[in-house]
């Protein structure tokens, strides 16, 4: 026992425990293809599987992508629906059909290299052996996270300082969630990682270099640059080793040109070749040349737009930094960002160096950061946002993960502040704090995805249903609901008590007249709630909300929604939105005529308390 405890002092043994235990967690609970874009780097793993290493030399040329992949994926649900209870029954044996492939062309433009485990294992399993689709996609996840958690173990167990601080780092939520899922994210974090720790070993070791460290670290530049580009930020730590010194005078323009060179192959190179297939290259007002051409141009208001960003996004950007769900589809528990900023403090507090940090040291480790950022904003501007825009598109918290670190370390304290207190504070603040954090994620996950309406313990308000995956309710409007216009919409309650109803509304606010009725009927017990509003105080492009009596048990009762009004004049009305497709079973009905769409509208129920979750059984 003993000697347990003697473990869980070292950082790196912490890390190790606890990015297991949660990282499997998420590996398995996280839904099917609904982490960041892992429906496109799957079809990426899928063409390098069968040799095709350029994006899309494949894909493009026809269906390619098996279906049985699209079939098992979270993603393809119009709402973000709760996993169903009976999904790895139904799904858990289907294997690729052969003859059932889809158009399907992915996004993914980064080198091959960090897609190769991957493709070795859904070549074997899924082209050789034809094994299931849900074991060869958990097989893919189980090996980003186990490839995640080995390299940040030995930059653990290799960086001089701040071993407490980057345990914490590594453990982010949003990093492990990252490494949970189909993503090369998490090798990218990984290697940079290991960039980060091995570099600082080598200018914090009393000998210069030797011909052997070389070599290695050649090594893990290769690592490094193999990955996503944002790895590639963190090459001006290399200045460390040229202040370290080498053992001979050659060593220096070896380690240059293997840089050089390596740079050239994996960023140079492979950008020249991806680029032509890049999915934006051909859309008008797009690309990196003329976005080049209106910087080069235009400096200050490029400038301006950069600044205008970091400071009205940056606290967003910081936020996902540290925890988010794929694609923002539910909210973190809010305990879950002061859980992690009070490990970092006390690993900040923790993290001194066994030997005075030089100040030029300190500027480079945090210009690095800090320049490190910069790029990364100017690469995702380049590349995603449109040509002169105002503000940039696509750059999220997670694309830091790699660079900030450098930025932190720079910033650690100089001396042993707490001596005392180091050998056991650190490690029970930190591995409780760290477990905490990712302990109350992870339940936000299960909340999230597998109880109806479980996020509402944490959030304010009503749990308002359905939760709409593709949100865009200005897309388009029925006509303007008359005496001769009227809307029914049918659905099945998922949740109890319903409390109230919204839909989405459009008023011609300078013209708007008279009343619009809204009707809640309850088909299974025929029950009939109707509120009437104003239309001249209806919102324009927003939720027109009425509040009705409290219907107990409401799941699974059949209601209709039926929006009426006496005006004669459309102009005195109000439209609603609707959507693109119909999902419902009857759908959205206009005068009684079935549509081919559904009305934009939610349900509100009472939120959970805890005793409900507690006695909550599966359907």
């Amino acid at each position: 026992m003993r000697r347990f405890f003697s473990f869980l002092k070292k950082p790196k043994w912490v890390f190790l425990i606890v990015a297991l235990l949660s990282g499997t967690s998420l590996c398995y609970l996280i839904p099917v293809e609904a982490g960041f874009d892992e429906n496109t780097h799957l079809a990426r793993i899928w063409e390098i599987s069968g040799g095709y290493l350029i994006p899309n030399q494949r894909l493009a040329r026809g269906p390619y992508f098996p279906a049985a992949f699209a079939d098992i994926s979270y993603r393809n649900q119009y709402f973000y629906n709760m996993v169903n209870p009976n999904f790895f029954v139904a799904h858990g044996n289907e294997r690729i059909d052969w003859s059932d492939f889809l158009n399907y062309q992915t996004r993914s433009y980064y080198l091959p290299t960090p897609y190769f485990p991957q493709a070795f294992a859904v070549g074997l399993l899924g082209r050789i052996f034809n094994e299931p689709v849900l074991f060869i996609f958990y097989v893919c996840r189980a090996l980003y996270l186990l490839g995640y958690i080995l390299l940040t173990f030995f930059a653990i167990r290799l960086i001089p300082f701040g071993k407490w601080l980057l345990v914490v780092l590594a453990l982010a939520p949003i990093a492990v969630f990252q490494s949970a899922t189909i993503s090369p994210d998490a090798y990218t974090n990984g290697a940079s990682f290991l960039f980060i720790g091995w570099v600082l070993r080598l200018s914090f070791q009393e000998k210069r270099i030797s011909w052997r460290q070389l070599w290695i670290t050649i090594g893990i530049i290769a690592l490094l640059l193999m990955v996503k580009l944002n790895g590639a930020f963190l090459l001006p730590l290399l200045l460390l080793l040229v202040w370290r010194g080498f053992d001979s005078k050659k060593m220096l323009p070896i380690l240059a040109a293997a840089t050089a060179i390596l740079f050239a192959i994996f960023v140079v190179g492979w950008s020249l070749i991806s680029y032509s297939t890049f999915y934006l290259v051909n859309t008008p007002g797009f690309g990196a040349y003329g976005q080049l051409a209106y910087i080069l141009s235009n400096p200050l208001k490029f400038s301006s737009t950069l600044l205008h960003d970091f400071a009205n996004l940056g606290i967003s950007w910081l936020h996902d930094w540290v925890a988010v769900y794929g694609y923002g589809a539910a909210t973190v528990p809010p305990v879950t960002y002061p859980l992690f900023g009070l490990a970092l403090v006390v690993a900040w507090l923790f993290s001194t160096s066994p030997k005075p940090i030089n100040p030029r040291v300190r500027v480079l480790l945090i210009l690095t950061g800090i320049v490190g950022c910069l790029l990364m904003y100017t690469v995702i501007y380049f590349t995603l946002s449109p040509i002169g825009s105002p503000t940039i598109i696509g750059l999220q918290g997670r694309h830091f993960t790699p660079i900030l670190p450098v930025l932190i370390l720079g910033l650690a304290p100089g001396r042993n502040l707490f001596s005392r207190l180091a050998v056991w504070v650190a490690p029970l603040v930190v591995g409780v704090g760290a477990l905490l954090t990712l302990a109350f994620y992870i339940t936000g996950v299960y909340l999230s995805f597998y109880i109806p309406c479980g996020t509402s313990l944490y959030t304010p308000g009503l749990c308002h249903q359905p939760q709409y995956k593709n949100w865009a309710p200005n897309a388009q409007f029925t006509q303007p609901v008359t005496h001769d216009v009227s809307l029914q919409q049918t659905f099945t309650g998922v949740c109890t008590p319903i409390q109230s109803v919204r839909v989405w509304s459009e008023s011609p606010s300078q013209t708007a007249t008279g009343e619009t009725s809204i009707t809640l009927k309850n088909i299974s017990s025929g029950a009939v709630l109707e509120e009437r509003v104003e239309n001249q105080n209806a919102t324009d492009h927003g939720w027109l909300e009425v509040a009705f009596s409290p219907i107990d048990n409401a799941i699974g009762q059949k209601f209709m929604i039926e929006i009426t009004s006496d005006i004669t004049q459309p102009v005195a009305g109000l439209s609603f939105g609707v959507t693109t497709r119909r999902e419902y079973l009857f759908g959205l009905m206009i005068n009684n005529v079935p549509k081919n769409y559904d009305l934009i509208f939610q349900f509100g129920c009472e939120p959970l308390k805890y005793i409900d979750v507690i006695n909550y059984k599966k359907p």
